[in-house]
């Protein structure tokens, strides 16, 4: 890639705030490596305009709609990409770097006039691809979505390394240990009574400070957690009704993080934060951060149920050796 612009496009169209919060280090890698600033096209459950808000390797961020029920609701997402896209090319840029195995973005972006695409080169989009690609061909053994993009960034631009998630920001007073009940499904959801269990151990530890991390729909959840402490001195923050903006900066101030594997996990870690994470449905990256704790079931073996079989016994003894091991 040698056109010479102010700007290139990434399509990078994961699932949500997690998932855009892990690819943070190659948006990185990809900005520091072409000396240009990212238009980044994504999906709006990403979150990506207000995470990446003050991050300024980014020149734009470019929502678009993804649908995939029925035929004629794909037509119309196939649309929305194609004005997303449109709306990335009248910035004035030639060049893209698809993150994602669809062949639908090397089509469109075909369309659009892009002069240099890049994509891992998946199923049948290696017939579109003449160089970079991931996959020599069908029968290439298939890497999970952020390996297969890490490969496909090192190779583009002949770096050895990936850039690291961190977030640069102002260091604030951290009083708050953040407590995630936000799940992205059932299987990641410990249960009610053990978090409770949970922030009775840490207060009984000396912390008094609390963020509850919660869903749009778990404010019942916080009431709960709060009843379950309203004659002792402990102080909560409840952050159903807040937005991600309105959190984050509680998020700064926080000195541990405990929870389900959901976006606010991978956003903490971003943050430095000492994030002990409970894994149940799958299994972590052991390279993903060195500031992810990870509790997994003793059998290591991961189901949508196993997360449940989990015992606050278990756990408790984890964050004993994690708060020994990190002064707290």
């Amino acid at each position: 890639m040698n056109i010479k612009k102010n700007a290139i496009c990434v399509i990078a169209p994961r699932k949500g705030m997690g998932d855009c919060v892990s690819f943070f280090g190659i948006f990185k890698t990809i900005n520091k490596c072409s000396k240009k600033k990212i238009i980044l096209v994504t999906v709006e459950n990403t979150s990506a305009k207000k995470i990446f808000k003050h991050e300024k390797i980014f020149k734009k961020i470019i929502y678009f709609e993804q649908s995939n029920k029925n035929f004629f609701n794909i037509i119309i997402s196939y649309l929305k990409i194609f004005r997303a896209l449109s709306l990335a090319k009248s910035q004035g840029v030639n060049e893209v770097i698809i993150l994602h195995q669809s062949i639908k973005y090397i089509l469109i972006t075909k369309i659009l006039g892009f002069k240099a695409i890049e994509a891992p080169g998946q199923k049948f989009q290696r017939f579109f691809l003449r160089k970079n690609r991931v996959y020599k061909n069908f029968l290439t053994k298939k890497l999970s979505p952020i390996d297969e993009s890490k490969y496909l960034v090192k190779k583009i631009f002949s770096v050895s390394n990936i850039e690291n998630n961190n977030f640069i920001f102002n260091l604030k007073k951290k009083k708050y240990v953040a407590i995630a009940i936000a799940t992205s499904g059932p299987e990641k959801f410990w249960t009610l009574d053990n978090y409770i269990k949970v922030i009775d151990y840490f207060f009984q530890k000396g912390f008094k400070y609390f963020l509850l991390l919660s869903g749009k729909n778990q404010s019942v959840l916080e009431s709960n957690i709060c009843n379950s402490f309203n004659l002792k001195n402990i102080n909560f923050i409840r952050t159903s009704n807040l937005t991600i903006e309105k959190i984050i900066p509680y998020l700064k101030e926080t000195k541990i993080y405990f929870g389900n594997d959901t976006g606010f996990s991978h956003l903490t870690a971003g943050y430095q934060i000492p994030s002990i994470v409970i894994y149940g449905n799958c299994e972590p990256f052991n390279d993903y951060s060195k500031f992810i704790y990870p509790i997994v079931p003793k059998n290591k073996i991961f189901t949508n149920n196993s997360i449940k079989k989990i015992s606050f016994e278990h756990v408790k003894n984890k964050i004993s050796i994690f708060l020994e091991k990190n002064n707290f």
